[in-house]
């Protein structure tokens, strides 16, 4: 991997974390004053002008954004309208539970895509292949919503095996995590799928096959290896999104993280809180893109040659 392949991925990544902040700030500035949504009707004209003025948003647009931009290369977010807190502080007491809920997402993902997309790929045009490429559809025509729905009635409601709602045990982990990571374990599996077929086609696995090599071997020395990279890029994705991606899933199981604390942001028109969240998880998607891509270099050297060649 060379050194200009390096830069300009990084020099990519912070131009695009720069313009989702931009068009964020110009958005929620767009959509109206925030002060008259946190004060009663009957406040009196003067009194919110003072509010506005004490939160700068009397300012125009751009004195406003400059500041913004300024304040945070200072690690200031901004103040919750609410309760007077940091916004960053606001934030990141709820990132744990966010976290974890997405890694435990995650590793369900991983078990189930992985290994059902090798098996489809290896029995092609079986009952196995036909039976993960269901699972694929299915997966994805189901929303979150309505299949964590499906989940309380059936293991809280029904068997009252699970809780329903609530982050206290790790029992009140379980279907939420299985709720993402069925979800994209149906994705992962897809690609996992199509990219192992390629593979498996290539002249040198017939080769391997032919010399006798063990399946095990062929599959995990060969195979997987070269069909690493769509592979990679899918979890690259899946990664970026823990911190933004569960909304629905948190709001269903009332789980006390950053997707739930979005929702009440935004209905209370909370800007500081939610231009904070919405650079956090910026922040996140873009380094796991960035990752992604030194992975490319890594996995394939090629890449990173050919893009110094095209600089040239």
């Amino acid at each position: 991997m060379n050194v200009r392949f390096l830069i300009a991925r990084t020099l990519r990544a912070l131009l695009t974390l720069i313009l989702v902040v931009t068009f964020v700030f110009v958005m929620l500035r767009l959509a109206g004053d925030p002060i008259k949504m946190l004060l009663p009707e009957e406040t009196p004209a003067n009194v919110i002008e003072q509010y506005r003025a004490r939160w700068g948003l009397d300012a125009p647009i751009y004195v406003q954004y400059v500041s913004y931009i300024s304040s945070v290369l200072r690690g200031d977010f901004g103040t919750s309208f609410r309760d007077g807190r940091p916004a960053l502080e606001v934030v990141t007491e709820r990132i744990p539970a966010t976290a974890t809920l997405g890694f435990a997402g995650l590793i369900v993902a991983l078990l189930v895509g992985l290994p059902a997309g090798i098996a489809a790929a290896m029995k092609r045009n079986s009952a196995i292949d036909r039976a993960v490429i269901s699972f694929a559809v299915l997966g994805h025509s189901i929303p979150t919503f309505f299949f964590g729905i499906l989940l309380i009635l059936l293991f809280s409601m029904s068997l009252r095996w699970l809780p329903s709602s609530g982050s206290a045990t790790w029992a009140h982990l379980l279907m939420p995590a299985c709720t993402i990571g069925l979800w994209n374990a149906a994705t992962i599996a897809r690609f996992t799928r199509a990219s192992m077929l390629d593979v498996l086609s290539k002249p040198f696995m017939r080769t391997a096959v032919a010399n006798g090599l063990p399946l095990s071997w062929r599959i995990l020395g060969y195979a997987l290896p070269n069909a690493a990279i769509p592979i990679v890029t899918i979890i690259g994705l899946i990664v970026g999104q823990l911190l933004s991606g569960a909304v629905i899933v948190e709001t269903v199981f009332a789980w006390p993280g950053i997707g739930r604390l979005t929702v009440t942001a935004v209905a209370a028109r909370e800007v500081a809180v939610v231009q904070t969240i919405v650079f956090l998880a910026a922040l996140t998607m873009v380094a796991a893109n960035l990752l992604v891509d030194l992975l490319y270099g890594w996995l394939d050297p090629r890449i990173g040659s050919s893009t110094e060649g095209k600089s040239r």
